[in-house]
């Protein structure tokens, strides 16, 4: 499908692929073609290696559609890959077409200009990082540098490749983001702070983090004794012997759950050292916050 639409003009990445004549065809002419074996990087249908033997085999049910990426806005940003609209892989324009950034260096800092350019709240915002979605956009911006003051990605220190050039030294994954889905306001917190709050004890409470200005809870998915050592060491605790609660034992709070399957191995001075899986918070509920 790729090379369908780089025939007709349109970008020749993230096509989509239909079958059994989803369009609902009346009236289809013969079959020209049987079963197509593309590399993706022919210039027309006709370049690809087909077989003729399967025109026999086609019925009217069996017609190919496809559905091409029109043009984009060079400096565009969008999330694709979740349900939710504030979480998903980034994608740039660039020379009208989208693609991708590589997550080496990025942090939460440039994740917060994303999120800003999209007119979310930068106070919140994380990187995320892996690959969320397969399919072969190309990757053309590496080793981002914001300072989290920019209003545009592209007014940060990137680098960017060659029009038509793809970097190929990529060697993790795609960018991502997690952006809050309101406007929010700075709370006086210095990113990476942890504190404990609403227990009975200065020694235990539900678990909250400061992320980029903004206090969030953590989601109690994978939480365990590692993550709240952690924890506790950062706090200036015994870094031993934590009990992680679950099922907001020390209530929701009235704040946005903002990290998500943690998974810590103890030797971390912080919890913002420790991995964790920030597409994971779409399936994390407000029943869930982590306590300790």
């Amino acid at each position: 499908s790729n090379v369908v639409c780089r025939q007709l003009g349109f970008q020749p990445y993230g096509s989509s692929s239909y079958y059994s004549n989803y369009f609902n065809t009346v009236n289809n002419p013969s079959f020209v073609y049987g079963r197509f074996y593309c590399y993706g990087t022919e210039n027309k249908l006709a370049d690809c290696t087909w077989n003729s033997y399967y025109l026999q085999y086609c019925s009217n049910n069996e017609i190919a559609g496809v559905h091409c990426e029109g043009d984009c806005t060079d400096g565009h940003v969008r999330l694709r890959g979740s349900y939710l609209k504030r979480l998903g892989r980034v994608e740039v324009c660039v020379n009208g077409t989208w693609t991708t950034i590589c997550d080496e260096n990025w942090d939460d800092v440039d994740a917060s200009v994303v999120c800003q350019q999209l007119e979310y709240s930068s106070y919140g915002a994380l990187a995320a990082y892996g690959s969320l979605i397969s399919d072969d956009y190309p990757t053309r911006i590496y080793g981002v540098n914001c300072t989290g003051n920019e209003e545009n990605i592209f007014n940060c220190p990137i680098h960017l490749t060659s029009k038509g050039v793809e970097y190929t030294e990529c060697a993790t994954g795609d960018a991502g983001v997690f952006c809050q889905e309101i406007i929010l306001n700075f709370q006086h917190c210095n990113h990476s702070d942890i504190r404990l709050v609403d227990g009975q004890l200065p020694t235990e409470g539900r678990v909250e983090v400061c992320v980029n200005g903004y206090w969030g809870t953590v989601c109690d998915d994978g939480w365990d004794t590692l993550d709240g050592n952690v924890v506790c060491k950062q706090l200036g605790f015994q870094a031993s012997g934590s009990k992680p609660k679950y099922w907001s034992l020390y209530g929701k709070g009235d704040i946005p759950i903002i990290l998500a399957d943690l998974a810590c191995t103890g030797s971390e001075e912080m919890i913002a050292d420790c991995e964790k899986n920030v597409y994971g918070i779409t399936h994390c509920y407000s029943s869930e916050v982590a306590g300790l």
